[in-house]
């Protein structure tokens, strides 16, 4: 014996399509956009890979820009100012001193980041432009003698312009100057360190296939 059943389905059939075609956009924007949020939460760890000792202002100088149903497109990277110097990191090349010049420490303290603290330079310039001497806290602190006159400037004798300290030589006569801070008119030449590319590109394909499968499902599930 058998049953014969007959049913028209193309309508559901052309519903189901209609809902697809319409949650896959929104599906798209969502993987993309989680998938720049997954190469975002993995930048710190990269740079500690790559980097030595990455300040927490770096580490956090981080946005995403989410993508939309109609702009299929998802940005990761980093802000304005961590990407000026992140740049040579990532790129490599020469760069030519800028305005405030290439800061090189000579005998100045460096922080846990080996970097010159905060207000270093600044005081020092201002102390030598003021022509007055450090105070001992400030000597203390720099690791300059408070004893000593600061000058700012070019020696005049081929070294490059900085902030030097004025040493009595024995016996009298002209005081000789040892560098504190300099400022090189060459240019600094940086390698590729920080391999940014290629990580996230990593980190990218191996999230935006299941994170398109894990909202394409949400999309229907919910779809009306």
């Amino acid at each position: 014996m058998n049953v014969n059943v007959t049913a028209d389905i193309s309508t559901a059939i052309r519903r189901l399509q209609a809902i697809h075609r319409e949650q896959i956009p929104f599906a798209i924007a969502v993987a993309l956009t989680k998938t720049a949020q997954a190469i975002r939460d993995q930048i710190p760890s990269m740079l500690e890979k790559d980097l030595d000792r990455p300040t927490a202002f770096t580490k956090s100088g981080t946005f995403v820009a989410r993508a939309s149903k109609t702009k299929l497109r998802a940005e990761v990277g980093f802000r304005p100012i961590q990407s000026r110097y992140l740049r040579w990191q990532v790129e490599g090349g020469s760069r030519s001193p800028t305005r405030k010049a290439l800061r090189l420490p000579s005998e100045q303290p460096l922080n846990a980041y080996g970097n010159l603290p905060a207000g270093t330079i600044r005081t020092l310039v201002s102390r030598a432009v003021k022509g007055r001497k450090l105070t001992k806290r400030q000597g203390v602190k720099l690791r300059v003698s408070s004893k000593v006159e600061i000058f700012y400037g070019d020696p005049g004798d081929g070294r490059p312009p900085g902030l030097y300290k004025r040493v009595p030589l024995p016996g009298g006569g002209a005081n000789r100057l040892v560098p504190l801070v300099v400022f090189p008119a060459q240019p600094a030449r940086y390698r590729k360190r920080f391999d940014f590319y290629g990580r996230a590109e990593k980190i990218a394909k191996a999230s935006i296939a299941a994170e398109f499968d894990r909202a394409m499902r949400q999309a229907i599930a919910t779809a009306r």
